[in-house]
């Protein structure tokens, strides 16, 4: 089962007792760390150490940034442009590397910053261009406009001081809860919007329906012979407008419809693409033909991903499509990535 992946960036040597409690800890939620110090890391043998670094933050779902007193060695493409007094220098380290790359991702994060650092901030900043000031707690002035970086972000920069690691694991434990509890009413409540969303657009087609039955009603065509005919009509075109609909919430109908939108398909709206798609799924005996239906109406250039991501081994849209079958009442097709397709449903 894949595991939430947690990156851990710091410097080392000050740093590397709490790196050690962060591993045990974010290990016993069940997650996984990701630390350089552990080889957690695929270094690229013809790339800087660093890039490498930065490349697997972009692997990971949660990033975590502890900031002491040091600001740790220059990135690699860069320059340390050294002035007097040297605390005054300024350039990019790997450590800002990573926090750079997780805020670029938008990736969640999570800030740790040393108590004593966090204070001698606050005298930084009301002494901000006095290059005459000295600091106990910080070797370089790049730690204190990192931190002023990170508070000036607008969103995706919780921020917990620490003494020591007792100071962290709870506050972590806190704030991941929060953050699955969130995800899980997200989910509920995107299941509520689909399921109103469907009993709108339901809504929507019985009025359609009814106004149908008025007008004939008005232009007096409406006669005992006629009216079974009428009814029968707008009762076919109420159940599969619902289908429609029931279908149109599948994931995988989404990610289709999804995939044609962006491809540019030329066909019309969402809803009339659903129509087509829907239709080749009903009248394709296998998934080969359904392909080459659906070749027929978007272009081979706008389906060859979704074939390929069909006949791919880890992928499961081949029983996708058969639960669009079972809601259309419609047999099973066999086993797609066969040479033929599956000729023969099951």
């Amino acid at each position: 089962m894949a595991k939430p992946r947690v990156f851990i960036s710091s410097t080392f040597y000050d740093l590397k007792y709490i790196r050690a409690s962060l591993d045990e800890f974010v290990r016993n939620l069940g997650f996984e760390p990701v630390l350089s110090e552990k080889g957690d890391i695929a270094y690229a043998f013809d790339r800087p150490l660093d890039e490498s670094c930065y490349r697997e933050v972009g692997n990971c779902d949660i990033f975590v940034a502890v900031i002491g007193g040091r600001y740790g060695s220059p990135r690699s493409g860069t320059e340390e442009t050294a002035t007097a007094p040297e605390f005054y220098a300024r350039y990019s380290s790997v450590t800002r590397g990573e926090i750079d790359e997780a805020i670029r991702l938008d990736i969640p994060i999570y800030v740790l910053i040393d108590k004593p650092v966090h204070a001698e901030f606050r005298t930084y900043k009301l002494n901000k261009g006095n290059e005459e000031m000295v600091y106990a707690h910080a070797e370089s002035v790049n730690v204190f406009e990192l931190i002023e970086q990170i508070v000036s972000l607008p969103r995706n920069n919780p921020i917990q001081t620490f003494d020591n690691f007792d100071d962290i694991g709870p506050w972590l434990r806190e704030q991941w809860a929060g953050q699955f509890r969130n995800l899980l009413k997200r989910q509920v409540d995107s299941e509520k919007i689909r399921d109103l969303a469907t009993q709108v657009a339901e809504l929507s087609d019985i009025n359609a329906t009814l106004k149908s039955y008025l007008e004939t009603l008005m232009e007096h065509q409406l006669t005992p012979e006629n009216s079974s005919e009428v009814i029968a009509n707008e009762d076919r075109r109420l159940e599969r407008n619902r289908n429609l609909h029931r279908l149109m919430a599948e994931p995988s109908v989404s990610f289709t419809l999804g995939h044609l939108v962006r491809s540019g398909s030329n066909v019309g709206s969402e809803m009339e693409i659903a129509e087509v798609f829907i239709e080749a799924v009903e009248s394709s005996r296998t998934g080969m033909e359904l392909f080459d239906k659906l070749d027929a109406e978007f272009g081979v250039e706008n389906i060859t991903f979704l074939r390929d991501f069909a006949l791919s081994a880890e992928s499961a849209y081949g029983h996708d499509l058969n639960t669009i079958r079972a809601i259309l009442g419609l047999s099973p097709f066999a086993d797609i990535s066969e040479p033929d397709g599956g000729a023969t449903p099951v």
